[in-house]
Parts: structure tokens; C-alpha cells; sequence
């Protein structure tokens, strides 16, 4: 008690009205699961917005790839769970000014068509190289992936080596990582 007499107890008020004010936004946003890029995508499409990119047919879906720059290998950004191309935002412009760089929406993420279930890595896989191809972006690839995307990109080399000049991994999920959670105890 000693210590909210010390002008703790302001901050201390200070942060209980703070949190009457972000708990209800919290409650309110958290009964929309889809990531906020994806939201605000959906807007832009209902108010008449194009994707900057290509909308790719790869079997049962399309999915949303924009490329830019020119040259060779082509460099592959694969983003994390529930974010979209626009992650690549800042990355995408400044590799284009050396090579070709291509950013991509998974199934059911940014522009993209939403994907046959189960969504897993080997199909994510199969449809961006499906998608690469229809683009007649041929191999070598520089595979970038960051967080789930680096599962993918790691993956899409293992699957395909002789197509993948490099893999860049950006904070990147490791192939054990669930199984080595479980193994320590770690939930």
C-alpha cells in the first residue's frame, strides 16, 4: 500500500482506464479471425479495387502473385500465417531493382481464392510452383520465407531442388519445431 501512495496509484488508474477502453475494441475485433490486411482487402474489392498483381488459375482456385523487376534467379517472398503480399511491402521494391521478385497470397489469403482444405504445406507448395509456372517464370528459384512461409519455402527446396538456386529464411518456423515443443513439455 505503501508504495500506490507514491504517485503509483495515478499510473496505476491510468492503466485500469486504459484497459477499459482496449478490452471492448479487443472483444469486438476479435470476433473477425481474419487478419486485418485481409479485411481491409476484402473493402478495396468491394469498393471496385484491382490487385496490382495476377490472379493464377492453379486447379480449383486462383491465387494472387505480383511480380516485379527483371532478371534472373527469381526471387520467391512466401509470408506468414494470415498475412499477405503486403508484407513484402518494403522488401519487394528494393530487391526488383536487381532481379525479378514475385510476392504471392496463399489460398484464402489477400486476393487469392480461398483453397481446397486441408490447407497443408506440400499443397501451398505445389500450387505456388503451379503458379510459377502458368506465369512462365522459369527455375532458378530464390525461395524467401518468414515465419509459416519459411516451412513453405523450405519445403518447396526439398521437393524440388534442382528449381531453387537459394533459400533465405526470415524468422522462420523450424521443420521440428512442433515435435520438439512436445518432446520438452513446452504446450
Amino acid at each position: 500500500m505503501q508504495m500506490l501512495r507514491n504517485g503509483s496509484l495515478y499510473c496505476l488508474m491510468a492503466m485500469l482506464a486504459l484497459l477499459a477502453v482496449l478490452v471492448p475494441v479487443g472483444a469486438s475485433s476479435a470476433l473477425d479471425t481474419r487478419p486485418q490486411d485481409q479485411r481491409d482487402l476484402e473493402v478495396l474489392n468491394e469498393q471496385g479495387f484491382e490487385p496490382p498483381g495476377s490472379l493464377v488459375d492453379v486447379g480449383e482456385h486462383r491465387l494472387h502473385v505480383y511480380c516485379t523487376g527483371r532478371g534472373s534467379p527469381t526471387v520467391v517472398l512466401d509470408a506468414g500465417v494470415g498475412a499477405s503480399y503486403l508484407d513484402w511491402v518494403h522488401v519487394q521494391p528494393r530487391v526488383a531493382r536487381f532481379t525479378r521478385v514475385c510476392s504471392y497470397d496463399r489460398g484464402g489469403y489477400g486476393w487469392s481464392d480461398r483453397g481446397p482444405k486441408p490447407r497443408r504445406t506440400s499443397a501451398i507448395v505445389e500450387e505456388l510452383r503451379t503458379a510459377l509456372s502458368a506465369l512462365s517464370l522459369e527455375p532458378p528459384y530464390v525461395m524467401v520465407g518468414h515465419s509459416f512461409g519459411g516451412l513453405n519455402a523450405q519445403f518447396f527446396s526439398r521437393s524440388h531442388p534442382g528449381e531453387v538456386a537459394g533459400v533465405v529464411l526470415v524468422d522462420s518456423v523450424h521443420p521440428e519445431q512442433f515435435e520438439r515443443f512436445e518432446a520438452s513439455g513446452i504446450d
